[in-house]
């Protein structure tokens, strides 16, 4: 009897922890590899790919909480803190260069304005990107607060305010951002547009709000998969920031002198599945500016194409092969050009492009078309190795 007690007892006290479990998610990739020159080669992942093309260890730890439920209104808490190591490898890499940093610590609530969310703190925000190159094209991060998923019609409004600067106050910089989602084009096709601000306070060099515009277009259902097309359209420093790929989170040199830059940049992209067991990831960009701050003659142009097929010979195992290419002038710079070959044998829980924890013995060739030089010295470069990617 006092066993079953205590067995019911340890039951309901499960059942209460359940309730209220800490939510738990997060992603990590590590990898060990070589080349004929010691270790792995990588270089420009995010224009011609990132698969078997990055040598480091990363990891980001999610933790949230329910606070509270009731009635319809839900407050939560929630936390994330990265870490990542470079390219050093061993069994103990922490050191001034490589400590965790608190990426996530926002609360937010819902119910409490209809059916809207509001929320406060720091966070990744509305995160848009193309995994196979782990480019971020559309994301504000850091400290802010606003409003997400107003309900208008069948769209939803979302609106923030993050700060950029140092202690004190002297360099703050606001940045305003407001996005509509939802808007139904026909059918399985939608559009969400936006505009990010930059609006340095009064004490700063900088001299007007530089500003990004966007409009994503989803089609679903696209030969059993989606293709996104995105168009943004910048000016000052957000427009310089092109030259580097800013996702609306940094501006790049936004003074005076950046008056006259703009700049826009176009995506294609999706992930497809034209065939069973056949799955397609791919990506096309075309970036241009002119009158940039950040270039000697203030002209700038790239474009890249990256193609990631996949056969799953079963549930558990596929076969991968990443093929990319960019190609990236700067003023009077030199032309910059490259591409990348990478096959892969690869296990994972199940089919498909997205299943995770994906374990992969890899080989990429990498070659630079416009006679630059390696970390070997050479213009070319081959490089094995295994790695893990994860997300839960």
């Amino acid at each position: 009897m006092k066993f079953k007690t205590l067995s019911a007892a340890v039951a309901v006290a499960l059942l209460s922890a359940s309730a209220s479990a800490v939510d738990f998610n997060g992603y990590m990739r590590s990898n060990v590899g070589a080349s004929a020159d010691g270790g792995m080669i990588t270089s420009n992942k995010d224009k011609v790919g990132r698969l078997g093309n990055e040598n480091d260890t990363y990891g980001e730890l999610i933790l949230g909480q329910n606070v509270y439920d009731d009635n319809g209104i839900k407050f939560s808490v929630h936390t994330l803190v990265a870490y990542g190591n470079g390219e050093e490898k061993g069994d103990w890499t922490a050191n001034e260069d490589m400590v965790p940093a608190f990426r996530e610590a926002y609360g937010k609530a819902s119910g409490v304005l209809g059916s809207s969310t509001i929320w406060a703190g720091k966070r990744y925000y509305q995160r848009h990107d193309i995994h196979i190159t782990d480019d971020y094209y559309w994301a504000i991060n850091g400290e802010g607060a606003g409003i997400e998923n107003i309900a208008i019609g069948n769209t939803a409004l979302s609106l923030a305010w993050f700060q950029r600067g140092g202690a004190g106050g002297s360099s703050n910089t606001n940045i305003l951002d407001a996005r509509l989602a939802g808007i139904q084009m026909w059918k399985n096709a939608s559009l969400e547009v936006g505009v990010t601000s930059w609006i340095p306070n009064a004490e700063s060099d900088a001299n007007d709000a530089s500003t990004m515009l966007t409009a994503e277009y989803v089609q679903g259902d696209f030969l059993g998969g989606f293709n996104k097309v995105v168009l943004q359209v910048a000016n000052q420093g957000l427009a310089n920031g092109f030259t580097w790929g800013t996702d609306g989170s940094w501006s790049a040199d936004d003074s005076a002198a950046a008056d006259d830059a703009t700049a826009f940049r176009i995506y294609n992209w999706g992930v497809v599945s034209p065939a069973e067991k056949v799955n397609i990831g791919y990506t096309l960009s075309y970036v241009s500016g002119t009158d940039l701050t950040t270039t000697d003659n203030g002209d700038f142009t790239q474009y890249n194409v990256v193609v990631r097929p996949q056969y799953s010979w079963t549930d558990n195992m596929k076969s991968q092969l990443e093929v990319g290419y960019y190609n990236r002038e700067e003023g009077t710079s030199p032309e910059t050009s490259e591409a990348k070959i990478t096959v892969a044998q690869t296990w994972a829980p199940a089919g498909g492009f997205w299943s995770r924890p994906e374990i992969r013995v890899f080989a990429t060739y990498l070659t630079d078309l416009e006679d630059g030089t390696y970390a070997n010295g050479e213009d070319d470069a081959l490089s094995v190795g295994v790695q893990m990617e994860a997300w839960w």
